[in-house]
């Protein structure tokens, strides 16, 4: 997917700066001395470009061709071969058939299966999920609750939850996923007004993410996440955009739009705000887009 390892969008910015660099080259070069200058070097940097490109999609297809390993011999893929859920791998599908432009949002398979073992080793019952999209990540979670777990799942995109909804309603057990419907926190306030359903073992976040940071202070200060609870974030390496206002490259590059941008911003604040919290111990993995677990501690 165009999140995991940064998709069409970075491989065009290789490829085609190899063009424009041939063409920088040549502009810096002083007009009266263009003729003496060895075009020959030119094509030699520019050859050396496109080897450098050839071998980054190299080494990409191998990293995409290890997910898929990891993928394959993991928990997900173990239930999946269940008939229960093999509804997962229709959703998955289906989210690809109806929504390709949207579908890289969806959780991968590695993550879900690392959401599965968490639920199962922290015993959690209740969770909250903020970001339902086409319901494939908290399908993947119902098969780790117990018999009397919870799923509180919140999204804005009614058409998205309605994709969702058909196939939980197609589940044995998919009463146990609650869908909300609206502005995440219209409907965090109304979770945290009802007093059977205001504290959660594990809050996954994967929505809006210029408003990570204030969806993890609103599931702390408002004690939707229990102490000792987990917080699993999604997407927090975000194309890998992130690692370069850590190097302190503030200018956007060929081929980003300012939107992208700004979400790599404001990742890179909350990931720098997480780490810094005296709240939580967290981690944060780089696999696919990136993962954050958290655990709260006060």
């Amino acid at each position: 997917g165009d999140d995991m390892w940064g998709g069409p969008m970075s491989r065009r910015r290789v490829l085609g700066g190899c063009t424009l660099v041939t063409l920088f080259i040549l502009a810096s070069v002083p007009e009266t001395c263009r003729k003496s200058y060895s075009i020959g070097k030119v094509r030699a940097r520019t050859g050396m470009l496109r080897a450098r490109a050839k071998d980054i999609k190299g080494r990409e297809a191998e990293a995409m061709g290890l997910y898929d390993y990891a993928s394959s011999r993991s928990y997900l893929h173990k239930i999946e071969k269940d008939n229960s859920f093999a509804l997962l791998s229709e959703l998955r599908n289906q989210t690809f058939q109806n929504l390709p432009r949207a579908a890289h949002m969806m959780l991968g398979p590695l993550e879900a299966s690392l959401l599965g073992i968490l639920i199962q080793t922290s015993k959690s019952s209740k969770i909250l999920e903020i970001g339902t999209f086409t319901g494939y990540s908290a399908l993947a979670m119902l098969h780790a609750l117990p018999e009397n777990g919870l799923i509180v799942s919140i999204d804005k995109d009614s058409r998205c939850q309605d994709i969702a909804r058909e196939f939980f309603s197609r589940h044995p057990r998919g009463g146990q996923i609650v869908l909300k419907c609206g502005d995440a926190f219209e409907m965090l306030e109304e979770l945290v007004d009802d007093e059977d359903n205001r504290e959660f073992d594990l809050v996954f976040i994967d929505a809006d993410k210029r408003a990570y940071s204030k969806y993890l202070n609103y599931v702390i200060d408002k004690n939707l996440v229990k102490v000792g609870g987990l917080i699993v974030v999604d997407n927090v390496l975000f194309r890998g955009m992130v690692a370069e206002f850590e190097r302190g490259e503030v200018e956007s590059k060929e081929g980003e739009s300012k939107r992208y941008r700004a979400i790599a911003k404001a990742l890179h604040e909350f990931n720098e705000g997480v780490a810094e919290d005296p709240r939580i111990e967290s981690v944060l993995l780089p696999i696919r887009d990136g993962l954050t677990i958290a655990r709260r501690i006060l």
